[in-house]
């Protein structure tokens, strides 16, 4: 079998893939207006850019494919604007999934990239001696990025803003613990279900490590995290969590890729 016939059947392959990831019902969002999408917006929700950046990678291999198969780099462009538009659509109709101009953006772009490795391929499978000592370097070089990038975003991120203290919240996307909360503090603060008596101090007291106490009465094990006592902020965004998951319990902070809409 050719490799112009082998790159097409990849190609239906990873458009059905693609198909199958974007298609099946997801669940609901509601609750606080940072998690709500508009059709228009480009970086969504709290985790926007970590879904911008795996909507980039999961068009990568169907621009590979499909250049491999046509060679028409503009042709690959509107396929793959094409199909993502489609899916938009489609998920209009879905429940849990909700369309976005940022998602055939990024589509697209991914793509694009495809059409790019796709024509750099015999210089990068196989690079002159120039060339390789180029890759070389770029990849030690990226390797050390991603290692320092990755040290940076796992940073805790502890915002100068209004802090309000709960317990056994009822949120919409953890389960609700039916324990009971006695008492909490953290450091010298008393933590109450309420907003912090001293904003400064709560904020100085996080990024200086205080200790987070809290007694309580145990409830029924949850199937998910549950949350005991946490902490959010004036515009609803986790600072801390402390909470039961199952058998386990989890604390858990918010960190500097938080605030870059990437995964923890």
């Amino acid at each position: 079998m050719s490799s112009v016939r082998w790159s097409k059947h990849l190609a239906w392959a990873w458009a059905g893939l693609i198909l199958l990831l974007t298609l099946v019902p997801g669940p609901e969002v509601t609750g606080s207006p940072e998690e709500l999408f508009s059709i228009l917006c480009l970086i969504c929700g709290q985790r926007g850019a970590a879904d911008g950046i795996l909507n980039v990678l999961l068009f990568v291999p169907l621009g590979i494919a499909l250049m491999a198969a046509t060679g028409n780099a503009r042709r690959v462009v509107v396929l793959a604007m094409t199909l993502s538009i489609g899916i938009e659509i489609l998920q209009g109709m879905i429940p849990g999934r909700y369309p976005t101009l940022g998602d055939v953006v990024y589509n697209t772009v991914g793509g694009a990239t495809g059409i790019t490795l796709a024509m750099s391929a015999k210089r990068l499978l196989q690079p002159s001696r120039r060339m390789a000592g180029f890759l070389t370097v770029g990849a030690g070089t990226a390797s050390a990025a991603i290692l320092f990038a990755g040290g940076v975003l796992m940073a805790p991120s502890f915002l100068s803003t209004v802090y309000y203290g709960q317990w056994t919240a009822d949120l919409h996307y953890m389960e609700a613990y039916e324990g009971q909360v006695l008492e909490a503090s953290l450091g010298s603060m008393f933590l109450g279900s309420e907003r912090t008596s001293d904003p400064e101090l709560a904020v100085e007291l996080l990024r200086s490590g205080a200790p987070l106490n809290a007694r309580a009465v145990a409830g029924p094990a949850p199937p998910a995290l549950a949350p005991i006592v946490s902490i959010f902020d004036e515009s609803e965004r986790e600072i801390l969590v402390l909470g039961a998951d199952a058998s386990d319990l989890v604390l858990r902070v918010r960190y500097r890729a938080n605030d870059l809409r990437l995964d923890r």
